[in-house]
């Protein structure tokens, strides 16, 4: 009984050791980067270092093995399994066109759109929206 006792004050003590030494963690919908896309339906993502996008992304790459995995929900299946990589520090915000079907546009906030080519890092300004196939993704910064 002694030693049931010890383990249920070794359980409160380890949940009063948890309220005071864990630190708030950042929820998906802010980062510390300041970046998020807003994705269709308004649905908004913290974006801080890398994050995959496609219609499918179920494992990580090995050439980004840190990387967060977003699959997106593309009812007209123009977004390829594993379209593109985007990138966030606390200052800029790029997108990788990872050999994709259907490409990478970055419409800008002028109004004007740049093709990214396979495998080309584009850098992405506040405002923008990433066009993958025909599924939009906004970036915003706070």
């Amino acid at each position: 009984n002694d030693d049931e006792n010890d383990d249920e004050n070794d359980d409160e003590n380890d949940d009063e050791n948890d309220d005071e030494n864990d630190a708030t963690v950042v929820s998906d919908r802010r980062s510390a980067t300041g970046w998020r896309i807003v994705l269709d339906g308004g649905v908004q993502q913290g974006v801080g270092g890398q994050v995959l996008v496609g219609r499918q992304v179920k494992a990580a790459d090995p050439r980004w093995p840190a990387a967060r995995l977003l699959s997106v929900a593309d009812t007209t299946k123009s977004v390829s399994k594993v379209h593109a990589l985007l990138e966030a520090d606390a200052a800029n915000f790029w997108v990788t066109d990872l050999g994709s079907t259907n490409g990478v546009i970055i419409a800008l906030p002028n109004g004007s759109e740049l093709v990214l080519a396979a495998g080309v890092r584009g850098d992405v300004p506040a405002g923008s929206d990433l066009v993958l196939g025909n599924y939009v993704i906004r970036v915003e910064k706070d």
